[in-house]
C-alpha cells in the first residue's frame, strides 16, 4: 500500500516541528504502527521553495506555490496534477488522501476519477 497525501503545506525539514504538528504526528503513527505502508506527501504551497526532500524516510515534494493568488494558482494545480500522475504510476499509489476541503480535495477527486483510486 502506498498513500499519496495532497496538502497545502508541510514541514520544511525534520526539525520543523511546528508546521502541521498533528499531521506530522499522524505520519509518525503510520510509520510506527504500519511500517509496511509507504506514503508520499505532495505539498502545494509550503515550503515556499520547490524541492524534493526526505522527511524521516518519506518522500516530500514541495511545489513552492507560496499561496499565490488566482489566476497564478492554476499553474500550481497543473503542476500538482502532472507530478501526482507521475507518482501514481511510478510508485503504484493505491490511496489518495487530501487534507482540507479546498483545492487539495478538488485535485484529489480529479485524480481519483482518472486512476480509479479511493480518495479520502
Amino acid at each position: 500500500m502506498h498513500i499519496l497525501f495532497l496538502t497545502p503545506g508541510f514541514a520544511v525539514d525534520e526539525s520543523d516541528t511546528t508546521c502541521l504538528t498533528y499531521f506530522q504526528n499522524y505520519l509518525h503513527g503510520i510509520k510506527l504502527h504500519k511500517p509496511n505502508v509507504k506514503f508520499s506527501v505532495l505539498a502545494l504551497h509550503y515550503p515556499k521553495e520547490a524541492k524534493r526532500y526526505s522527511w524521516f524516510g518519506a518522500e516530500i515534494i514541495s511545489l513552492g506555490g507560496a499561496n499565490r493568488p488566482f489566476p497564478s494558482r492554476f499553474y500550481i494545480w497543473q503542476k500538482a496534477i502532472r507530478v501526482a500522475k507521475s507518482l501514481i504510476v511510478e510508485k503504484k499509489i493505491t490511496i489518495l488522501h487530501s487534507l482540507w476541503l479546498k483545492e487539495c480535495a478538488l485535485l484529489g477527486k480529479y485524480l481519483a476519477g482518472i486512476y480509479d483510486l479511493p480518495h479520502f
